[in-house]
């Protein structure tokens, strides 16, 4: 799991290692998401989104400690999706300056597509 200011591979090193085999490079990502995400995985891969930078991403205090979690990243935009389970940390991403989505809200995929395409 990435930190936020952490210097990691994360998913996009991930899939352009599998861009260099000839490798969907969704699909690292999605042997690396919760399975409740794949479905959107899929959709954001068919319409072309940029990967994001980070599958598991964590949000940390100044004194490095861990404050959220989310499940997909991209940093560039500050942009988190959070699984079902992650839902009582919206609060703490949003006070650090990210935009949030719901991945158990309908349509979640498409709010990533017209966020990471408005910031391009």
């Amino acid at each position: 799991v990435a930190t936020a200011g952490a210097a990691a591979v994360g998913a996009a090193g991930a899939a352009a290692a599998g861009m260099a085999s000839g490798a969907d490079p969704w699909r690292p990502l999605k042997e690396l998401a919760l399975d409740e995400l794949h479905a959107g995985l899929d959709a954001l891969r068919d319409a072309d989104a940029p990967l994001p930078d980070h599958v598991g991403y964590e949000l940390a205090s100044a004194s490095g400690d861990v404050v959220a979690e989310g499940e997909l990243a991209w940093e560039g935009v500050r942009l988190i999706v959070l699984a079902a389970h992650q839902g009582d940390m919206r609060a703490a991403w949003e006070a650090a300056g990210w935009t949030v989505v719901d991945a158990d809200g309908p349509g979640w995929p498409g709010l990533v597509l017209d966020k990471t395409r408005s910031e391009e």
